[in-house]
């Protein structure tokens, strides 16, 4: 704030008084104010005050502010991600199989990420579930057995245009599988 030429300061505030010959000055607050509360303008005849700040929904405060009720830190509650000046509630949606959804919070809604606990030679059958776990299911990828516990053969693409076959791992011996 300022007192015009009341006062030396513009940190300072006059007093009210108009009988006096020269304005009494005192200096303005300046300590930070608690955290949800911003400090206010001095005026030129008020001091300083903490004033409420805002948020959006779904959000907590982490700081005070300076100068508007819009200058206090906050961040989203659990659950929630920051978008602009809002907080937007963690997705649900399932990923493509083979990933599941990384963490949620801060600026970021989680983005799908590769499952990461498969044997070589085998394939996920399914994402995450519940979607933010790491837990994608798999089956080991056989050749043409079919019965005593081995899943049905997978096949995959090759680079030809043509399918191959998968042979099982070391990791899953007969009659063993992780599957559904």
């Amino acid at each position: 704030g300022s007192c015009g030429a009341s006062c030396p300061s513009p940190a300072q505030y006059s007093s009210e008084n108009t009988t006096l010959a020269a304005p009494e000055c005192f200096d303005c607050t300046l300590t930070p104010c608690s955290i949800g509360f911003f400090r206010t303008a001095c005026g030129d005849f008020t001091d300083t005050a903490c004033s409420p700040c805002t948020k959006p929904p779904n959000s907590v405060f982490t700081g005070s502010g300076e100068g508007s009720e819009g200058s206090c830190a906050w961040v989203c509650l659990d659950g929630f991600y920051r978008e602009g000046d809002t907080c937007v509630e963690c997705p649900n949606t399932s990923c493509p199989v083979g990933q599941y959804r990384g963490e949620c919070g801060g600026a970021s809604q989680g983005a799908c990420v590769a499952c990461s606990s498969k044997p070589a030679s085998s394939v996920f059958t399914t994402a995450g579930n519940p979607v933010y776990d790491d837990n994608c299911q798999w089956v080991c990828a056989v050749e043409g057995i079919v019965g005593n516990g081995w899943r049905t053969p997978v096949a995959n693409a090759t680079s030809g245009g043509g399918r191959r076959l998968l042979q099982a791992p070391p990791q899953c011996g007969v009659g063993e599988y992780v599957g559904e």
